[in-house]
């Protein structure tokens, strides 16, 4: 993507997974539960939906389905009202890209 002003679900997916390399490279002891473990999921959610399709807004969706599911909503007290609502949230990507774009 880089010196690129367009971009497509699939370059979206490979920026993704090559920032969450370099996240983990940059941590001598990477943990589990962390940001970088939402990051990971995300990026695996990404690329898994850029080999069915390049739309951006798909595979964004797909990012941020990927990123919610990996979060411990309810385990880190939130409550299960705030959980349904971020679930929710994630969804309205799609519509907001299609009418964007």
């Amino acid at each position: 993507m880089k010196n690129s002003f367009e971009c497509d679900g699939i370059a979206w997916a490979e920026a993704l997974k090559q920032g969450v390399e370099a996240a983990y490279g940059a941590v001598d002891r990477p943990a589990e539960g962390t940001i970088l473990t939402v990051a990971r999921e995300a990026a695996v959610a990404a690329l898994e939906a850029a080999q069915n399709t390049d739309d951006a807004a798909v595979v964004l969706k797909k990012t941020c389905e990927g990123a919610a599911v990996s979060l411990p909503l309810r385990q880190d007290g939130l409550s299960s009202g705030r959980a349904f609502l971020r679930g929710c949230l994630s969804g309205i990507v799609e519509p907001i890209f299609g009418m964007a774009t």
